[in-house]
């Protein structure tokens, strides 16, 4: 007798609610270069993270923690996944910088990195 009682109670035990999150701001992890970044030299590669939406990012180069920052022109973006982007023809100065990736949902910023 416990045990039946046990299985009809199981079903309702614990209360809890799914509760759907839907999507997120982007994360930003890690970049791969297919040169080493130099001032006013073209370079291109991949970003990695989350969130990243197709037709819906934007991908923006900042100045390390500062909010100066220049967009890279969409036609040099492409999302290859939700966690993929490729950027083509970046063009930056010296300096320490942040790939800042933008969606509706919000934004990530990654790890700084080096134009030499």
């Amino acid at each position: 007798q416990m045990i039946s009682d046990l299985q009809n109670v199981l079903p309702y035990w614990p209360p809890y609610t799914v509760v759907n999150l839907g999507p997120s701001a982007p994360t930003v992890s890690g970049y791969y270069w297919n040169n080493t970044p130099q001032n006013r030299v073209l370079f291109s590669g991949n970003i990695s993270g989350t969130g990243f939406i197709s037709g819906g990012s934007e991908v923006w180069f900042c100045q390390t923690g500062t909010s100066v920052c220049y967009q890279e022109p969409p036609v040099g973006v492409a999302v290859n996944s939700s966690i993929s982007v490729s950027v083509y023809n970046v063009n930056l100065t010296t300096g320490s910088w942040q790939v800042e990736v933008r969606t509706s949902y919000g934004a990530g910023r990654g790890p700084a990195f080096n134009v030499q």
